[in-house]
């Protein structure tokens, strides 16, 4: 959130006129007698590409000679796809159906499919397609087969809960149309060996929406005071879960902060000291993304990209997701946890067009 009177602000710009933007709000203050406030961390921070600002008419037309005849022209592809805003991508997709594919037979993606391969066609996928059919799609594949990519698992989950419940409940229905079958109900089938990991899964899933979230300091103690340090303290981890699924966000962020008062303790480490394997990773996770986002989301890039090898799909998948949200935010946070940029970590780690289409959502 960047809130000014009067045109608009690119957060990327942010760091170059910090000293310029100060003196200017404070002037703006002094003279409207006006209240702004400047909150650089928010989360749900201003999106840095610019909606509009296209020609839906020809970028459909490129995409398409960019697919026919001999050959794919991948350069078009990844300069209008990785150029435009979250709603103006999917309009093209819309008007790229209606215009070639009025039988609904195929789409964009499904002309993507026929002529990229690998990182690169995977890197496109989440451009073309709503946010939470590509969440849904990825928490299929995160089960599909003989077993469970957990780390994926919740890494997408967290994804999901870390946006507007919309997208939740998108996911859910996304899901049951494309597979048939309840996302709750696919979840016991691939996470038995470890119950209270199913049992988070299945009670964040069916979160409710808490609208904007307000935090009441007083619901805090009661739920330190009456539950929290109890559960803790006799090892209930289906009532620990239940409590935080029934909570908003900003709401547990003020009950962490509370029980580190009390207990001079974080609340990760407690939880980890009862709990183990994905059921602990899930809950950090959980806590982590309610207590800072952008930290979360810097950490996972982090993560994707360190030791030997590099994790693509969760590279592709916090950049995506967050390129037209807070991505800004994000490559700062890693600046500072890293001591590096973003921009040179995945140029280092990652080659060919599936390098481009990510250096240009970070650009």
């Amino acid at each position: 959130g960047l809130l000014s009177a009067g045109g608009s602000f690119k957060l990327s710009y942010y760091n170059e006129y910090k000293s310029y933007l100060r003196a200017a709000l404070m002037k703006l203050l002094t003279s409207v007698s006006v209240v702004i406030f400047l909150l650089i961390q928010d989360s749900n921070a201003s999106r840095s590409i610019e909606c509009g600002d296209m020609n839906l008419s020809s970028d459909v037309e490129q995409l398409h000679d960019a697919m026919s005849g001999w050959g794919t022209d991948e350069d078009t592809l990844i300069e209008i796809l990785t150029r435009r805003c979250y709603n103006d991508r999917l309009a093209i997709a819309r008007e790229y159906t209606r215009k070639y594919d009025p039988d609904e037979d195929n789409d964009l993606w499904d002309d993507i499919k026929k002529d990229t391969s690998g990182d690169f066609r995977a890197s496109l996928k989440p451009l073309v397609m709503p946010e939470a059919q590509f969440l849904a799609e990825e928490m299929y594949y995160a089960m599909k087969g003989m077993g469970t990519d957990e780390n994926s698992l919740i890494n997408t989950l967290m994804l999901i809960l870390g946006s507007e419940h919309a997208v939740l409940e998108g996911v859910k229905r996304y899901y049951r149309d494309m597979y048939d079958e309840e996302l709750v109900e696919r979840i016991p089938g691939d996470t038995n060996d470890e119950p209270t990991f199913r049992d988070f899964l299945i009670v964040m899933i069916n979160r409710p929406d808490f609208g904007k979230g307000d935090v009441n300091t007083s619901l805090v103690q009661e739920d330190y005071d009456k539950y929290l340090s109890e559960y803790i303290q006799n090892k209930k981890i289906n009532y620990i879960i239940g409590l935080l699924a029934a909570r908003s966000l900003p709401h547990i962020k003020a009950l962490r902060e509370f029980y580190y008062q009390k207990e001079k303790k974080e609340l990760e480490i407690a939880l980890a000291e009862i709990t183990g394997h994905h059921t602990e990773e899930a809950l950090t996770s959980f806590i982590t993304l309610a207590t800072d986002p952008i930290y979360y989301m810097a950490d996972e890039l982090r993560i994707s990209m360190e030791g030997s090898g590099t994790d693509e799909e969760l590279l592709l998948r916090v950049i995506c997701t967050r390129a037209d949200k807070d991505l800004a935010l994000i490559k700062d946070m890693y600046k500072d946890m890293t001591e590096r940029s973003l921009r040179d970590d995945v140029d280092d780690e990652t080659s060919g067009y599936f390098r481009k289409v990510l250096l240009n959502l970070i650009n």
